[in-house]
């Protein structure tokens, strides 16, 4: 059965002026920026979040003496937003949300003018309407003020001008790719691996006198914005020195984390594909699984776009899964653009030569075999569209968890103030909540806690022993509240 030959006709009006690419175009964007930002004070502030939020917030003040561990571009940018909104995380998750819709917006100029209008299309509304949420909670990492949003924004940045220097030859384009590369090292530093694999690609594709110079411009690009990113900094190369320390001893000790519910400091190789497994969900999985299909069986040479973004790709994969011996559940996150845009690639093709008809295909393209591909394609492509729709539901329905509910929990049932216990969490999650907690139970018998929150479902902080002995002990003085199926909440009834 053929399409309708006018919606058919509708889609191919896909040029400069014509109505189906900024119609498609602009609801996309729409829809990605309303995944970005909207709901985004509900979930409770992270650990990590605190300490970018404070800590932006004294950059933009003059003060650089906190937070070394990290470069500074990514947390002068949230301060920059909390300038604009207020001192708080809802400012920080606006920069990052905002950071992501650019990101997306990018791939979309890059992909439409190297590969097709289509493709264009395709690899936008892949990146903004995806989920990518750290573990299964259906927040996607780029709604929190986290460093990786904005690190992959000016990664994909550098991708997209070194593929310009790669096709002009123009000396401004190594300069914006070196003060891309450059702001996405300084602001996490995690990238700096990309960095002699667009040199090496700029090189190998112009071989040159001309681009050995270019390279140099770009090289010096990339340093100029580190000294200028670190000259505010008190002693700023031995902060520089003292962040790279940081990072050594961090990989050396390992971090404690919970992969397919084992405990380890020392999580294995596989780590990072396993959290992104559990965080796409199956639907977009099948979306860029079938891209990444489509791009490995469609004839003729890989583009120099693919073969671009698949070596940057290979870099941070081999240093995520192979080098550093860190992981946490977002770190994948480093890897997601680029697999976004080679499935892109895959799936734009065939889109692009079905509904602009400016690519014939290859003589040995049977009808066919373009048939079948147009059809996976488009499988992918509805296969998006659910995706979209189950992230969209889970942002707009998405509620309080953690601590803070367990906060608001206490405000509803009105506690009145006095010692409170908490076990299984760690500081950082409970302080911006419940700033009084303790992890023990008062030495002094005449000021009883007045509440007793336990989490149960992080095997990484399990809830302390003691204070659990405690709670059997005295269960009968206790009222025993539940919230968010993993959090006990114990109000006392009488005196134990």
């Amino acid at each position: 059965m053929s399409a309708d030959p006018g919606f058919v006709r509708w889609l191919r009006d896909v040029r400069p002026g014509g109505g189906a690419e900024y119609l498609v175009g602009a609801a996309v964007l729409v829809w990605g920026l309303l995944l970005a930002l909207s709901n985004l004070p509900v979930a409770g502030i992270t650990p990590d979040e605190r300490a970018y939020l404070d800590n932006g917030w004294a950059y933009v003040h003059g003060d650089f003496s906190g937070n070394g561990e990290h470069p500074y571009t990514a947390k002068v940018l949230m301060g920059l937003g909390q300038l604009i909104g207020g001192h708080n995380v809802v400012a920080d998750r606006t920069a990052a949300g905002l950071a992501s819709v650019a990101t997306g917006v990018v791939i979309w100029w890059w992909l439409r003018r190297d590969a097709g209008r289509a493709t264009g299309l395709i690899g936008g509304a892949l990146w903004l309407l995806l989920p990518r949420p750290i573990g299964v909670v259906g927040l996607r990492i780029d709604r929190f003020g986290l460093l990786e949003p904005f690190m992959m924004l000016f990664a994909v940045i550098a991708m997209a001008a070194t593929r310009w220097w790669i096709r002009t030859g123009r000396r401004r384009a190594a300069v914006w790719a070196g003060v891309a590369i450059g702001l996405s090292v300084t602001s996490k530093v995690t990238t700096v691996v990309l960095v002699p694999v667009l040199l090496i690609a700029a090189l190998a594709a112009r071989p040159s006198r001309r681009t050995a110079g270019q390279a140099g411009l770009f090289a010096a690009a990339a340093a100029a914005v580190v000294v200028v990113t670190y000259l505010p900094a008190p002693g700023f190369l031995g902060q520089a020195v003292a962040m790279l320390r940081y990072q050594s001893a961090h990989s050396s000790r390992g971090h404690m984390v919970v992969v397919a519910g084992t405990v380890t400091p020392r999580p294995p190789w596989w780590a990072n594909l396993y959290w992104m497994w559990e965080g796409l969900g199956v639907a977009a999985t099948i979306a860029l699984a079938i891209g990444l299909v489509l791009l490995a069986v469609q004839r003729g040479r890989p583009t120099a776009v693919t073969a671009l973004v698949a070596a940057n790709l290979a870099a941070l994969a081999v240093f995520l899964l192979a080098v550093s011996s860190v992981a946490l559940q977002h770190y994948y996150y480093a890897l997601v653009p680029e697999i976004t845009v080679l499935a892109a690639l895959g799936i734009g093709r065939p889109l692009d030569i079905w509904l602009t008809r400016r690519t014939r295909p290859r003589p040995a393209d049977s009808p066919q075999a373009g048939a079948v591909l147009r059809c996976a394609a488009l499988a992918a492509v509805l296969a998006t569209g659910v995706a979209a729709v189950g992230l969209s539901v889970q942002t707009a329905t998405q509620h309080p968890g953690g601590v803070k509910l367990a906060a608001e929990i206490l405000a509803v049932e009105h506690v009145p103030p006095g010692p409170i216990v908490v076990a299984g969490f760690r500081p950082l999650e409970y302080q911006p909540y419940l700033p009084t907690a303790a992890g023990t139970f008062p030495t002094d018998r005449d000021t009883p806690a007045v509440a007793v929150i336990v989490q149960r479902g992080d095997p990484s902080t399990p809830p302390s022993a003691a204070v659990l002995r405690r709670l059997r002990r005295t269960a009968p003085y206790y009222r025993k509240l539940t919230a968010d199926h993993t959090i006990d909440i114990y109000l006392p009834t009488a005196t134990p």
